[in-house]
């Protein structure tokens, strides 16, 4: 949705607020013991932002795997890596 919201040009790319979530368990592989995931924000005021930023300060964090999970889903391997042969 991001790139569909700057593709438009302005002035929805740069007044449209947007916020993208996405899951290891649910939107990446299926796996739902991988507790892990992110959101991203564009376009919403400071205020917006802060609050978000509270109510997400309270929650308990992923575990080790989920949060590893996620690196992954969001740099996967490349194939210069010592993993090329994972990655074909």
């Amino acid at each position: 949705m991001r790139k569909a919201m700057h593709d438009l040009g302005e002035p929805y790319s740069n007044t449209v607020e947007l916020i993208s979530f996405n899951s290891v368990s649910k939107g990446m592989m299926g796996e739902c013991g991988l507790r892990g995931g992110y959101f991203e924000t564009h376009n919403l005021s400071a205020a917006a932002e802060a609050q978000i930023f509270k109510l997400k300060s309270i929650e308990l964090c992923s575990n080790t795997i989920g949060q590893t999970a996620v690196e992954l889903m969001v740099n996967p391997p490349s194939l210069e890596t010592e993993s090329q042969e994972t990655v074909e």
